[in-house]
């Protein structure tokens, strides 16, 4: 008999040690990617802000959190990350894109020509601009007038007195103007 109660019990601990589940070893929300670097008009753009992805999201009424006009040979980039506690935005000038595909990100933003870089974290209330200096360089690898399309890579420093420094690296864009 004490044998039979042995099995049974042995039995019960085996069916149900069968249920017990294994932890999940993937990630339950895996980290952020930077979007592959295409130039087909994707509507994409990120870059690496001090080390970790950056990426649009968010976006104020229906809004769009990435933009792109072309005019008269002026390129004005516009994009914004607002999730949760996090609110910032970049504004990117390029002017004579028609003609050239290197710039260096070097004017002030309140000048009606030139090549300029706006970071805006309004956690820290932090803006900084390419003022004086190269703060950053885009390269463009398409710039397509009939489909519409630029794409390109970026990357930039920012200083200001008072708040973080700012390092982007790894930029891409791929957007519809």
């Amino acid at each position: 008999m004490k044998s039979k109660f042995f099995l049974y019990a042995a039995l019960l601990l085996l069916t149900q040690c069968s249920k017990c589940k294994q932890d999940d070893p993937t990630p339950k929300d895996p980290a952020p990617t930077l979007p592959a670097e295409t130039r087909t008009g994707a509507r994409t753009l990120g870059f690496r802000l001090n080390g970790e992805v950056w990426l649009p999201a968010g976006g104020t009424f229906g809004s769009g959190n990435l933009s792109a006009e072309l005019n008269q040979g002026t390129l004005l980039i516009n994009t914004r990350r607002s999730v949760f506690e996090v609110s910032q935005y970049i504004n990117l000038r390029l002017t004579d894109v028609y003609n050239n595909t290197h710039f260096v990100l070097d004017s002030p933003t309140t000048v009606a020509t030139g090549n300029y870089i706006r970071f805006a974290d309004h956690n820290s209330s932090c803006e900084y601009e390419s003022n004086s200096g190269p703060a950053g360089t885009v390269d463009i690898t398409r710039l397509d007038p009939v489909a519409r399309i630029v794409s390109g890579r970026f990357a930039f420093s920012l200083r200001k007195p008072g708040c973080p420094n700012i390092e982007a690296t790894d930029g891409r864009f791929d957007i519809k103007y």
